[in-house]
């Protein structure tokens, strides 16, 4: 697979979530995330969440949150988490930002500088 993406991306720690959609009905898991984009894994009921067009970034138990991020879906793919006593439908997304604002950018600078834990391999 061709590497397309054009920026240093970096992983998160398990508190980086992304709350999907309009009053973020559902919260994802960033994997990764650079300044042009990001991916992050979500519960689901087998099959992709509506077109998303727009999320909120945030760390929990931080008051760190910004706000309705434009993005555009590049890929969805689904997959399936295990465990001896359950197993849940978990899809995968990577999003490309679009239109950010100069003070979103800013705060993602400073979410990346602040809560990522390193390069992503």
């Amino acid at each position: 697979m061709d590497e397309r993406r054009d920026s240093r991306r970096f992983e998160t720690p398990d508190t980086a979530m992304v709350g999907l959609g309009p009053y973020s009905r559902e919260i994802g898991h960033i994997m990764e995330i650079s300044m042009t984009g990001l991916s992050f894994n979500y519960v689901s009921d087998n099959k992709p969440t509506d077109n998303l067009h727009e999320l909120d970034l945030f760390m929990a138990g931080s008051p760190f949150y910004l706000y309705k991020i434009q993005c555009e879906t590049v890929w969805d793919t689904d997959t399936v988490y295990e465990s001896r006593f359950t197993s849940h439908n978990i899809r995968m997304r990577g999003v490309k930002f679009k239109d950010l604002s100069s003070t979103q950018k800013s705060q993602l600078e400073y979410f990346i500088e602040n809560h990522s834990v390193g390069d992503a391999p």
